[in-house]
């Protein structure tokens, strides 16, 4: 029996075109459904218990214990007047803060109090620390960070200088400050450490950045 080419190569593009038509749709329910879930992870950090308001520098780390920990940059801790709204003669400006999220709630955790808080990572008073990524080994939550020293070089709202990597180290559970070290192996100042760590089978792979300037401006 002989088949017509022209009938053949018809129902070849038509079976194709099928399938390419599938293809895109599924993949559209997939974006959707993604943005759907972006949506709603979003919208939950606006009921964070213990005055979380705010922040910026987002970065999560998942835990052994299923939770998830998100760690921040400069932090907002107070009231807030609405959705994402903040009470600024009733909030406090920190320089980082972590929320441990569970299947239920996200708990803010920050040194301090509620009424005065200060930031997850202490710092001495000409310095403060803005969080990397972050590694949990055994019981120890390993937080790599960046030092800031103020430095005054005449461009209000930028008057600091960004230094060099240490790590910060608390219990975990419970979250309980240990202590911050340098990295004595790490004597470039204009390397950074931490920028994303990624683990693979016994191995722990740490990735930095190193500081490019040019004419009056520096950038990683």
């Amino acid at each position: 029996m002989k088949h017509n080419p022209y009938i053949v190569r018809r129902f070849s593009k038509a079976s194709w075109g099928i399938i390419a038509l599938f293809v895109v749709f599924e993949s559209t329910l997939t974006a959707q459904h993604s943005l759907t879930l972006a949506q709603d992870r979003f919208d939950k950090f606006n009921d964070v218990e213990n005055g979380w308001c705010a922040s910026d520098a987002t970065i999560s780390l998942p835990l052994p214990d299923g939770k998830t920990l998100w760690l921040f940059g400069d932090s907002f801790i107070g009231e807030k007047t609405g959705t994402f709204s903040i009470n600024p003669s009733r909030s406090h400006m920190i320089n980082n803060s972590v929320v441990l999220e569970d299947e239920s709630s996200l708990t803010a955790h920050y040194q301090g109090t509620l009424a005065n808080p200060s930031s997850f990572i202490p710092a001495d008073g000409n310095a403060f620390f803005w969080p990397e990524h972050a590694v949990i080994e055994n019981d120890t939550l390993k937080v790599f960070a960046v030092r800031v020293t103020y430095y005054n070089n005449n461009n209000p709202g930028f008057n600091f200088k960004v230094g060099t990597s240490f790590i910060a180290y608390y219990k975990y559970p419970g979250l309980e400050y240990i202590t911050t070290r340098n990295i004595p192996s790490l004597t470039d100042t204009a390397m950074r450490f931490g920028a994303c760590i990624v683990k693979s089978g016994e191995f722990t792979y740490i990735f930095g950045v190193k500081d490019t300037t040019s004419g009056n401006m520096t950038w990683p």
